[in-house]
């Protein structure tokens, strides 16, 4: 047995056990990465919708009326009924709103928006919070 080379089983299952291991972690954290990256994708998404609906309603002259159906996840920005303004969201399912300003938002030609809220999306370990200044100002932050 003097001359013989190789790994022997005992060796062999270690190092395989070993990739095992760190396959699972590894597998682990790219789902967390990827529900983070989707919450953040989702907060800088509504964030554009909502710029986008006060600079159209400043460009118009007409009220964007910003209208959020918080069990199926969708968002969309309205001039008036027919017309939508492009850019359109639905939240992705490991996703949800847990708030929701109590009335629509509603921007004006001056810019300014009422009622002033927050929005606020989660994942199983994350919330990100949307508010909306009553002078129109859009920005999110991790909470």
């Amino acid at each position: 047995m003097a001359g013989t080379r190789g790994f022997s089983l005992f060796e062999s299952i270690i190092v395989l056990g070993l990739i095992t291991f760190f396959c699972a972690a590894g597998i682990t954290q790219a789902r967390r990465w990827k529900e983070d990256l989707e919450l953040k994708q989702s907060a800088v998404l509504l964030t554009e919708i909502l710029k986008q609906a006060r600079t159209v309603s400043i460009a118009c002259g007409l009220p964007a009326i910003i209208d959020v159906d918080p069990d199926s996840g969708k968002v969309t920005a309205t001039i008036r009924p027919g017309l939508s303004i492009p850019g359109r969201m639905n939240l992705a399912p490991s996703l949800n709103f847990t708030r929701i300003p109590a009335r629509k938002i509603v921007f004006y030609s001056t810019g300014a928006c009422s009622p002033s809220g927050s929005f606020q999306i989660s994942n199983s370990r994350h919330t990100v919070k949307i508010v909306v200044s009553i002078m129109g100002r859009v920005r999110w932050q991790f909470i």
